[in-house]
């Protein structure tokens, strides 16, 4: 039996706000592949064909966001919101259940800080495009969740963002783009993991 295909929305809010964080992949690439192999265990001089492949990835993955980044300003710019702001109603798109999206969530899937949410979101607030209330069950929570004038923005778009997720997606059935997913969840735990140990790292240690 055919895996359901994940939801297309969540597809897309995982691909661009990954792509909002800062690099941590980024001095990997650069050649620091000595503190990746201590991380993983791995003896430098047997395993550098797995070197190469993780050099490879990570420049695949800096060319990868730069696309990502262009179809990020284009969308951004259809609804007048700067590109942070874009990645953040994308994310309530995607998670808002009907009862709100709090700025701890966001902030998490965002991978920044909960202030910069708050910054952006009372910004998409003045514009009429996000409403911010207080969680009725705790007053130090702001629950948050796109306007009627956010969705319609978004609906006008629709037709494109289609036109692109098919694009990025389309040569794929149900079940690769479900291993393609589940593949790239282990990859980018795996990096969520070295970018907490490679503080740890010390050269020659």
């Amino acid at each position: 039996m055919t895996k359901p295909r994940r939801s297309i929305a969540k597809m897309e809010a995982e691909a661009v706000v990954s792509a909002e964080r800062d690099l941590n992949i980024a001095p990997f690439a650069i050649g620091s592949f000595e503190a990746v192999m201590w991380i993983v265990g791995m003896d430098s001089q047997t395993n550098v064909s797995r070197s190469l492949e993780a050099e490879r990835f990570c420049w695949d993955m800096i060319t990868i966001d730069a696309h990502l980044a262009e179809i990020r300003a284009h969308l951004a710019s259809k609804l007048k919101v700067s590109v942070p702001q874009w990645v953040l109603m994308s994310v309530l798109e995607d998670r808002d259940n009907g009862q709100g999206v709090s700025v701890r969530d966001v902030s998490k899937c965002m991978a920044v800080d909960a202030s910069f949410v708050t910054t952006q979101s009372k910004m998409l607030e003045v514009k009429g495009l996000v409403r911010r209330v207080q969680s009725p069950t705790d007053a130090r929570v702001i629950l948050m969740s796109l306007s009627e004038t956010a969705l319609a923005g978004i609906k006008a778009i629709a037709g494109e963002r289609e036109l692109i997720r098919n694009f990025m997606f389309g040569q794929f059935d149900d079940e690769a783009l479900q291993k393609f997913f589940e593949s790239l969840a282990q990859v980018r735990d795996n990096i969520s993991k070295a970018s907490r140990l490679v503080s740890l790292y010390q050269p020659g240690g």
